[in-house]
């Protein structure tokens, strides 16, 4: 997977542009770490059997302003080489049964915000 370094940062400074003008009461995310025992949580559904990653661009509203939001989940290749959503129910959740805790147990990765966990300073996160 090659980087194009030049455009990430253009894209990273124009997210960081747009974010400077979000109320006070925002908190200043610059990206979020996930933890290899996340993915591999992910990945380890359904013993082991998961293919991929996808990963949701979401919003939620803050005084007006539109914060983005990243949803992760785990992914099967079906027969013909479809990557479908694992464990992601497929009707409106309102409509679903209750389910016990054990049974409903979150298919998504959880997500460390940066700051404050960012590593050392470099191009992208400085």
């Amino acid at each position: 997977m090659d980087a194009n370094w030049n455009e990430d940062t253009l894209k990273i400074k124009a997210f960081k542009n747009y974010m400077k003008k979000a109320p006070k009461s925002v908190p200043q995310k610059k990206g979020y770490l996930l933890k290899r025992e996340d993915i591999e949580k992910l990945l380890n559904q359904k013993e082991g059997m998961l293919d991929g990653i996808r990963i949701y661009f979401g919003a939620e509203m803050v005084e007006d302003f539109m914060i983005p939001t990243l949803v992760v989940v785990g992914c099967e290749k079906d027969e013909n080489g479809i990557y479908n959503d694992f464990d992601v129910p497929e009707k409106n959740l309102k409509t679903l049964a209750v389910r016990s805790v054990v049974a409903s147990a979150k298919s998504s990765a959880e997500l460390h915000p940066c700051p404050t966990i960012c590593g050392k300073s470099n191009i992208l996160n400085s």
